[in-house]
């Protein structure tokens, strides 16, 4: 089941509110979790059993690692842990590839949103192990954390830290859930108006032959590939912002405007925070702060930035996605960055969005091969500077580049925040259009 479906827009969503707020206080959780069950087993109900499974393993190794008296029990529980929540994905992915040339029916052996909620288990029982998670830790709070319908599709990734008091004491209210139905209704707009559509652009481009490919219509279609990526993750994040937020949660945003980086390195804290989060404090720092030289700077830069790539998705494009990326990195750290500071911020973003999207090629390419052929059309190595493609694209195409290029900046979000703060009256108007608008697409 998709937020952007009809079955959650006029079926799942009203039922599950309607519950949720006719249910006590002191139910709310339990409600939440026996809704979010339902969600996943509607999508998924051949791996229903995996989530269920994998909610009663990681609060039993929590319960382990809380009364474990010995700190040397205690590793022991987190590796296991840590070590079979890691081991089930990767026999997914793996069976999945086997059977990917196969005449199977299944069409995949992946879960949806595994990716999500096995983040969340192991930032769950680190946390356990370093002493955050209070000890009267109750199975339907976390179950209702690692399940939880509104971020276990596409994130935020959120760390049971983070909602632990609110699981306990978040109160819903009026104004809450109103900001929460504008926001979940700007994200619902990002990916269905914007993201689907450019996507659509996209594909059109990338039907054509590189070698007949011209410079334009390659830097049109990774562009648009690439606002397509942001807006899909970012309106699905807002998404699942806005509903915990009608339902009295408070979670921090998952993008700062990426378009205003100065750098690469500032490009990767600005883009998917909550994930970028996750890997710096898994990753990175437990490396890192073994010893602060530039081998283990280099390591751990390059085992986020690969295991980054890999959880977008698997192959050797999506690995070269998060080498690329680690180079970059390295690079600015190391060297770079100083010389940057004396150059103005608008030379340093345009430095930043080229690198950037150049990155994009290994991610939107389905491997290594074809994503060099498209780089090669990039730069004058295919068909030419412009073609009438191009022409005809960026045309056809210019309201939906003009409206998603404005939408990268805050201004209109500064906007919104100015009027919002004096009535809720200035957002009816804008939000319900793009309500409608919405659905109108989902429909057609």
């Amino acid at each position: 089941m998709e937020f952007s479906g009809i079955s959650f827009l006029f079926y799942f969503l009203p039922a599950f509110l309607i519950l949720y707020f006719v249910s006590s206080v002191k139910h709310r959780n339990l409600v939440l979790l026996v809704g979010s069950l339902v969600f996943y087993a509607w999508g998924e109900p051949l791996f229903f059993i995996i989530l269920l499974l994998s909610a009663i393993f990681n609060y039993l190794a929590g319960k382990k690692i809380l009364n474990c008296e010995s700190e040397k029990k205690k590793k022991i529980v987190l590796t296991v842990s840590v070590l079979i929540n890691i081991l089930v994905v990767v026999l997914l992915k793996g069976f999945d590839h086997l059977i990917a040339d196969k005449a199977f029916v299944l069409k995949t052996f992946v879960p949806i949103g595994i990716h999500i909620y096995t983040l969340h288990a192991i930032s769950f029982v680190v946390e356990t192990y370093r002493g955050k998670i209070s000890k009267t830790l109750k199975f339907v709070n976390f179950a209702a954390y690692l399940c939880m319908f509104p971020s276990i599709l596409a994130g935020p990734v959120i760390k049971y830290t983070q909602i632990e008091k609110q699981l306990n004491t978040r109160r819903s209210s009026i104004e809450g859930f109103s900001m929460g139905i504008i926001r979940f209704v700007f994200g619902l707009s990002k990916k269905v108006l914007l993201a689907d559509n450019l996507f659509i652009l996209w594909n059109s481009v990338k039907c054509v032959n590189p070698i007949e490919l011209s410079v334009m219509s390659s830097w049109l279609g990774i562009i648009s590939f690439a606002m397509g990526v942001y807006y899909f993750i970012s309106g699905y994040s807002d998404m699942a912002l806005g509903l915990l937020k009608m339902i009295g949660f408070d979670v921090p945003d998952n993008f700062n405007y990426p378009i205003l980086s100065t750098s690469v390195s500032d490009f990767v804290k600005r883009w998917n925070i909550s994930l970028t989060t996750w890997f710096y404090d898994y990753i990175y720092t437990p490396i890192y702060k073994q010893n602060k030289k530039g081998v283990l700077f280099v390591i751990a830069v390059i085992l986020c930035c690969i295991s980054a790539g890999l959880w977008y998705g698997t192959g050797l494009n999506y690995i070269a996605f998060g080498v690329y990326f680690a180079f970059l990195i390295i690079l600015e750290k190391s060297f770079t960055l100083k010389g940057l500071i004396k150059i103005p911020k608008l030379f340093k973003m345009i430095y930043t969005l080229f690198f950037v999207l150049s990155g994009w090629v290994f991610f939107a390419n389905d491997s290594i091969c074809e994503a060099i052929l498209y780089f090669k059309a990039m730069f004058g190595f295919g068909g030419g500077f412009i073609s009438g493609t191009f022409l005809y694209d960026i045309t056809s195409n210019i309201v939906l580049l003009a409206v998603s290029v404005l939408s990268l900046f805050p201004f209109w979000t500064r906007c919104a925040r100015k009027y919002m703060s004096k009535t809720m009256s200035y957002v009816i108007v804008p939000v319900s259009v793009a309500l409608i608008l919405s659905i109108s697409y989902i429909v057609a």
